[in-house]
């Protein structure tokens, strides 16, 4: 029996609360497959998701890579009526990111420059998901643009701890000790306290090259 039916079973209708709560639990116990069932039972069911539904499906579609499905779930919300939001792009986006399919670039572009009409933009997540892409994909070119783009005084976002923590990844990736040193620099500038994981993030940059100024971090 579903989880549904076992609901039911027991006296009480599954409602749209019930199904958001156990596809939450199904992609907690990184069970992809049973959210994607119980997203077609609801829908069986007669019980119409919500936006947060279809944003935590796409989500559930980052833990296999399944940017296919992710891109499906999206158009099925937009063909539900709902018009896309930052959040729901945040999911795709983040999909594209572990799935390091260049295609984050553009969906970030279509969200920056409102391409598609929608009076939305990028936030602090969205940023921080395209570091997380120029980390998969090793793009430190790309890493120092958005970081750059974030500085920048017209911005509407600023780099925080994690995006420095993303920023202390690429650098371990590429070996460049010099540049994490001056990240961390530019955080203590823009009042950007580091923390223990920034600084063990920092430290990994050193333990990269084999370098021991790393115990006197």
């Amino acid at each position: 029996d579903s989880e549904g039916d076992r609901i039911g079973a027991a006296g009480t209708s599954p409602n749209l609360e019930t199904y958001a709560a156990i596809i939450e639990g199904s992609a907690l116990m990184h069970q992809p497959d049973e959210a994607y069932r119980l997203f077609d039972e609801m829908k069986q069911r007669g019980i119409q998701p919500d936006r947060g539904i279809f944003i935590k499906l796409i989500d559930v579609c980052s833990l296999n890579a399944e940017k296919t499905r992710a891109f499906a779930v999206f158009e099925e919300a937009k063909a539900q009526g709902l018009t896309p939001d930052t959040e729901l792009y945040n999911a795709l986006l983040n999909v594209l990111a572990e799935c390091c399919d260049a295609q984050v670039f553009d969906i970030f572009n279509d969200l920056k420059y409102d391409r598609h009409r929608l009076s939305i933009k990028p936030n602090q997540d969205s940023y921080n998901i395209l570091l997380k892409a120029a980390l998969k994909q090793n793009n430190i070119k790309h890493a120092l643009f958005l970081h750059d783009e974030m500085c920048e005084p017209t911005c509407i976002v600023s780099p925080d701890t994690v995006s420095y923590g993303l920023l202390m990844d690429i650098c371990a990736a590429n070996r460049d000790v010099a540049l994490a040193s001056e990240f961390i620099l530019d955080m203590k500038r823009r009042n950007v306290p580091p923390t223990i994981n920034t600084y063990s993030r920092f430290m990994n940059v050193f333990v990269q090259v084999d370098d021991p100024g790393v115990v006197e971090v």
